[in-house]
């Protein structure tokens, strides 16, 4: 059985050498933000983030999620965009092997998002690296 101290040690035990995984564990990352104008410091409605999300995929290449007529989130490459039922705009990445990989991934979000969209700045809420810890202890 595993205590409290095994599940808090746990991460380290798993890395291996320059941050990468045992081949059966990926990182995660869940990256959540409320949107706010700048003109007037409101949060967004959803006119902004349809206009968020249609960026992403005609400047960026991501696909669009459709709900009916409306466009509710994006993929691409095993990541998505959505819509939190609280009007968090998040990122869910894709799984991957390192911590830089997943660093890489946010950044890479976080400046489409801000591309030639002047009108909206980001408070964010979370940013977690999210592992399935009981799988990948039986890859130690």
């Amino acid at each position: 059985m595993l205590s409290l101290k095994t599940y808090t040690l746990l991460p380290c035990a798993i890395l291996f050498p320059h941050g990468t995984f045992a081949a059966c564990c990926r990182f995660g990352t869940e990256h959540e933000k409320l949107g706010y104008n700048l003109s007037d410091h409101k949060r967004i409605d959803y006119n902004s983030i349809k206009a968020l999300l249609e960026g992403l995929c005609s400047r960026f290449g991501w696909e669009p999620i459709m709900e009916g007529q409306y466009i509710i989130g994006a993929v691409l490459d095993g990541q998505s965009v959505t819509i939190e039922p609280g009007g968090q705009f998040e990122l869910s990445g894709a799984p991957v092997d390192t911590l830089h990989k997943t660093c890489s991934e946010v950044n890479s979000h976080l400046y489409q998002v801000c591309t030639d969209e002047q009108f909206v700045r980001f408070l964010q809420l979370a940013h977690a690296c999210i592992m399935h810890m009981l799988q990948c202890a039986s890859c130690i």
